[in-house]
């Protein structure tokens, strides 16, 4: 438990009234939590057994994410597969998401404590059973029974019939038969094989039957940090790269902005629908159903017609490409008087045993560490540096200097600006404050607009990893927190995917090859880019530049002149060229 603690795990755990031996015990890795609370769309639950020292049965939930990834939700030790016990857990799980959006889709095995228990504590969720796992039974009890190969495939064959039998799987073909699931959202998820994945690697961790809490929370605080890792890369990769096949006409809002995954479903309906010359009327339709996709009929009409798929038509599943909450968590005060009242009314009305075990769960909550004895052996059997060496700022707030009249003293943003600065400012924009304001900002002082913000986040990421090894040198410790400020295609950004100052204001020199004054009350920073392109000949600089150019602009001239002079050395010295004036021109 104290391993718990100090590695900032979320845990529950309930014990035994009279031993005080613990029970049950549910507990998520703290980067777990963020990435469950992103996407909590889909749940899929297992247990896995003979894997530790007390001989109780360790449930490990999965989820995954709009790239297809795998992560590691939730665990719990539980001394028996009870109904009670489930609901408890999945109760503890229930409480994390706050204000998130709710699962949608759960993935189970055919366990009927478990399946009661989820139909409880979530009972708007789609369940799912295991369709591997049935397919595995039927493997089990039939198969030694049918000895030639043709008559097992004709039994296979069979397989749609035995659906309909009026019995045990009456109840439960709409849990697992292809026709009634996809009915139902469930993103393709159809059977618990994520789950059993992720035991075969924790079992891999262990290395040994009897392992302790300990070691499983150390296998599993290394796994989910190999998880984060494969998350964020597949996060980048879905908003950088392009695919050759997905280089349609219909896909050009999507690119950049739904996961590879969902592109590659869209591309291979759209190859079905022309197979099959497919229209309303033979279509089925199922993959808005399904997957939240448009289905083939409709994607034949993007792109027949040369329209794009909207944005708003795909389920916002495959919209998310980053770790923010799902739905926003309100930050507010979270208030316990009314539990502590209701604490004393109870505490008063119990006997003095009753007062003594409410008093020692109390403490049990403050001092988890203390009084507690592992389970005894179970009876259940079951066969760059940072170039300001103060903090990183987050920026939310920025100056932009290109789009209002020459007279702004009385702008209310000029207070924020030193007063040497008052008289060479002609411009200020105010940039409204949804998060993503410091990217607005320099999509206006590039010229784009506001609304282009998305593609100046873009170009920066697709800097960063484009010179990775370069900037991991320059930035040391914070390029994992400016990657995933980059990381994000939302409005209302939250607070770790704001501008990162100074760290971004190098990539933005770089990228867009200018010189960036940064203008703050903490102090003022110039930034120029650090490198650029070798030398290249300069041709002769025009004579009307050399008339009617201003003093203040004479250090062109001498910055370029090592390239100026580069191109006299290559120009042939025979070469006879007519003699054009241009003076008259400007």
């Amino acid at each position: 438990m104290l391993l718990l603690n100090d590695k900032q795990f979320f845990t529950e755990f309930s014990v035994n009234n009279i031993s005080n031996e613990l029970e049950n015990l549910f507990f998520i890795h703290p980067r777990s939590l963020d990435i469950w609370r992103a996407f909590p769309h889909v749940l899929i639950v297992d247990a896995m057994y003979k894997t530790n020292k007390y001989d109780l049965p360790f449930v490990q939930i999965v989820g995954v994410t709009s790239t297809n990834k795998t992560f590691s939700i939730a665990f719990f030790f539980i001394i028996n597969e009870k109904e009670e016990n489930y609901n408890w857990a999945l109760t503890c799980l229930k409480l994390t998401l706050e204000e998130c959006m709710y699962q949608r889709v759960i993935v189970t095995d055919r366990e009927l404590a478990l399946m009661n228990a989820c139909q409880q504590v979530f009972p708007d969720a789609t369940r799912l059973l295991c369709r591997w796992h049935i397919t595995e039974n039927i493997k089990k009890h039939c198969r030694q029974s049918i000895k030639l190969q043709h008559d097992w495939d004709s039994f296979r064959a069979m397989w749609n019939v035995l659906v309909e039998s009026p019995t045990w799987i009456f109840k439960y073909k709409e849990m697992f038969v292809l026709v009634w699931i996809d009915r139902h959202l469930n993103f393709g998820e159809r059977t618990t094989n994520r789950v059993e994945s992720q035991h075969a690697k924790l079992k891999k961790y262990l290395c040994e039957k009897n392992s302790s809490l300990d070691k499983f929370v150390c296998c599993i605080y290394q796994n989910v940090k190999s998880q984060l890792t494969s998350i964020y890369e597949s996060f980048e990769k879905s908003i950088i790269v392009l695919k050759h096949r997905h280089n349609l006409p219909c896909f050009r809002l999507l690119k950049g902005f739904v996961a590879l995954e969902a592109l590659d479903i869209l591309e291979g309906e759209l190859q079905r629908s022309n197979r099959h010359q497919l229209d309303s009327s033979n279509c089925g339709c199922k993959l808005r159903h399904s997957c939240g996709l448009p289905y083939a009929c409709m994607l034949s009409v993007y792109l027949n017609s040369g329209e794009c798929i909207p944005l708003d038509s795909i389920d916002v599943f495959w919209r998310k490409l980053d770790l923010s909450p799902s739905t926003s968590v309100e930050n507010e005060d979270i208030c316990c008087d009314g539990e502590l009242e209701m604490f004393k009314e109870n505490f008063t009305k119990q006997s003095k045993a009753g007062k003594k075990s409410l008093l020692r769960k109390l403490r049990d909550i403050f001092q988890p560490k203390l009084n507690k004895e592992p389970p005894k052996h179970s009876s259940y059997v079951i066969e760059i540096p940072d170039l300001n060496p103060e903090p990183s700022e987050q920026v939310s707030d920025f100056i932009d200097l290109s789009q209002m009249p020459k007279s702004c003293d009385t702008h209310p943003l000029m207070k924020e600006i030193l007063d040497m600065f008052h008289p060479y400012i002609t411009h200020v924009q105010d940039i409204k404050g949804d998060g993503n304001c410091g990217f607005e900002a320099i999509s206006v002082c590039l010229g784009y607009g506001e609304d282009q913000w998305l593609y100046v986040r873009h170009q920066l990421l697709d800097e960063l990893l484009s010179s990775y090894d370069v900037y991991a040198r320059v930035f040391i410790d914070g390029i994992d927190e400016l990657r995933n400020s980059l990381c994000f295609s939302q409005s209302l950004a939250p607070a770790e995917h704001w501008m990162v100052m100074l760290m971004t204001g190098v990539l933005i020199a770089n990228k867009f090859g200018v010189v960036l004054n940064y203008l703050t009350k903490r102090g003022d920073i110039t930034f120029f880019p650090l490198w650029r392109e070798g030398d290249y000949p300069m041709s002769t600089i025009s004579a009307c530049w050399i008339s009617h150019r201003a003093p203040s602009t004479a250090g062109w001239q001498t910055m370029y002149m090592s390239r100026l002079e580069f191109y006299r050395q290559l120009k042939p010295c025979n070469l006879k060229t007519p003699v054009i004036t241009i003076e008259n021109y400007c």
